[in-house]
């Protein structure tokens, strides 16, 4: 029984305590200004004491403020191969139109596979030059049934698989200069 009426005491001054909060937030513990007062002070300030005279001024308005700067634009370099930096022809800041260059990496490995693949596409162009000429002479030789048939098929294939070796240096010679283009890096608007 007691613990009911502890509950309920305590019920009772904590809501209390927030009625109490509400009004004195609210400013019922202040103290109100008189309507008669009021009217005095009115003709306080219109009886012409203590008057200022305001003027309107233009000019430049002058806030100090704190921030940060933020690019509307961001940019992004990157390459396409792994190579170590020979030189930086921009700086942060700098203006630049499409096709400047940026940066150039060190290009000699690159250049040296453009000219390994272009010995290898002439070594190509040999061999099928050679084949052709061989199926040409088997040919001749097959209609005068001095050389099998056997051996002319092997010709035919010799030609097509030397065909396909000099379209396939031509691809890698393609793909080398590629590689080497992108040693350069320039600027995409």
């Amino acid at each position: 029984m007691l613990l009911k009426w502890k509950r309920i005491l305590f019920v009772v001054s904590s809501l209390l305590a927030i009625v109490i909060s509400i009004v004195w937030l609210s400013g019922g513990f202040e103290k109100k200004i008189n309507i008669d007062d009021m009217q005095s002070i009115e003709l306080a300030a219109t009886s012409g004491e203590n008057q200022i005279t305001v003027e309107k001024k233009f000019g430049p308005a002058i806030e100090w403020v704190s921030g940060t700067l933020v690019s509307a634009m961001r940019t992004t370099v990157a390459s396409r191969v792994l190579a170590r930096v020979e030189g930086v022809y921009v700086r942060a800041g700098d203006d630049v139109s499409e096709g400047d260059d940026l940066v150039k990496l060190d290009s000699r490995d690159l250049q040296s596979r453009v000219e390994q693949v272009q010995q290898a596409l002439q070594a190509a162009i040999t061999k099928r030059n050679l084949a052709r000429t061989e199926l040409d002479r088997n040919e001749r030789l097959l209609r005068e049934s001095a050389v099998s048939k056997e051996r002319y098929d092997q010709s035919v294939a010799a030609l097509r698989v030397a065909i396909a070796e000099v379209t396939r240096m031509k691809l890698s010679l393609n793909e080398a200069e590629t590689a080497l283009s992108h040693a350069v890096i320039r600027a995409i608007v």
